[in-house]
């Protein structure tokens, strides 16, 4: 399943794909990252401390920072 387009692209127009490397400011203003992962065969997203945040609410916070993840 590595390599799932999601249909979706951060701010810099990079795919958002299952397994690519993500970035983002959390809540606090504390630096996070994490893999796009498919959990319970259907929800597409990243588990942080802050819960499960699917794909398709990312905002411009969310960057691709390992496009190569395949």
């Amino acid at each position: 399943m590595q390599g799932f387009d999601t249909g979706y692209k951060d701010i810099l127009g990079k795919p958002l794909l299952v397994g690519s490397e993500v970035s983002w400011i959390d809540s606090e203003g504390y630096p996070c990252e994490s893999k796009i992962v498919v959990k319970n065969g259907c929800k597409i997203g990243i588990d942080s401390w802050e819960g499960f945040k699917f794909v398709c609410d990312f905002d411009s916070r969310f960057k691709v920072i390992d496009e190569d993840s395949k």
